[in-house]
């Protein structure tokens, strides 16, 4: 989520998106690197973060090989990232509503 709201800073030269997510991504980085170190699987979890490495990949090829004018890449980038964070608020909630039995 950082990254992609890092892009979205990048492209649209937004200092303030740029730092807060630069340091959002350094702190989930570092928190993945201790996680792993620590971790007792280290190969389910180094395997899981190949394979969200290469979603990121291949979401950074889309938008920036296959989209080539930058305002609909600015547009599509920012509605990407828009989605996903509301997913994320989402995904808690709705573990609630499954979990209380409705």
């Amino acid at each position: 989520s950082n990254l992609s709201w890092l892009g979205y800073g990048c492209l649209k030269q937004d200092w303030t998106l740029i730092t807060v997510n630069t340091i959002g991504a350094a702190l989930q980085t570092l928190y993945i690197l201790v996680y792993l170190y620590y971790s007792p699987a280290k190969r389910p979890v180094l395997l899981q973060s190949l394979l969200l490495l290469a979603v990121l990949a291949a979401g950074y090829g889309y938008f920036t090989i296959l989209i080539a004018d930058v305002r609909t890449r600015l547009a599509r980038l920012g509605l990407f990232c828009s989605i996903f964070t509301i997913s994320m608020y989402l995904s808690p909630l709705a573990d609630l509503v499954c979990g209380a039995g409705w």
